[in-house]
């Protein structure tokens, strides 16, 4: 159900539903920038990029997901393992890779790279509360008061037109 009513330039809107599904929104949530599993797109574009070839400026000018990409990938080929499951030393290895792969200390889009492989370089994993929401009965299945109504809700609001003032 929805209700609206307004005085003047003030107006309020109402809606009543049976469940509402609130989440923390603002907690832990790391980014999964497909560091350990690149799509295609991202993949064909990180290829593109040949590191040793470029000049300092090209070079600042690659993003520093690209380095971890690079680094993560040399540093599979190198032991012979597979980007899953990571341990903090191998992730550790894969930071000193990517420490020894810049051309000088300072290099921006090389810090960042270094700051974000603990986060960038682990398995994602769907958050307990998104889990919870997507595997509840009620996702499941259609409201069928909801689903049967052919009428718009909204269309049903009566907005009274404006009073001129006296």
């Amino acid at each position: 159900m929805i209700t609206a009513s307004n005085a003047g330039f003030i107006a309020e809107i109402r809606s009543a539903v049976r469940e509402h599904t609130i989440v923390e929104s603002h907690g832990k949530v790391w980014p999964d920038l497909g560091v350990m599993a690149p799509f295609a797109e991202l993949r064909a574009y990180a290829d593109s990029f040949d590191l040793g070839a470029l000049d300092s400026t090209d070079l600042a000018h690659v993003p520093f997901v690209v380095i971890l990409i690079k680094a993560a990938d040399r540093w599979a080929a190198e032991m012979g393992l597979e980007k899953k499951g990571l341990t903090y030393k191998q992730r550790k290895e894969i930071l000193a890779l990517v420490q020894q792969m810049a051309p000088a200390a300072g290099e921006e889009n090389f810090d960042e790279a270094v700051e974000a492989v603990n986060t960038s370089c682990s398995d994602y994993v769907v958050s307990n509360d998104v889990n919870r929401i997507l595997t509840d009965p009620a996702a499941n299945t259609a409201d069928a008061q909801v689903s049967s109504t052919s009428e718009n809700p909204i269309q049903k609001l009566e907005i009274p037109a404006a009073t001129p003032l006296p």
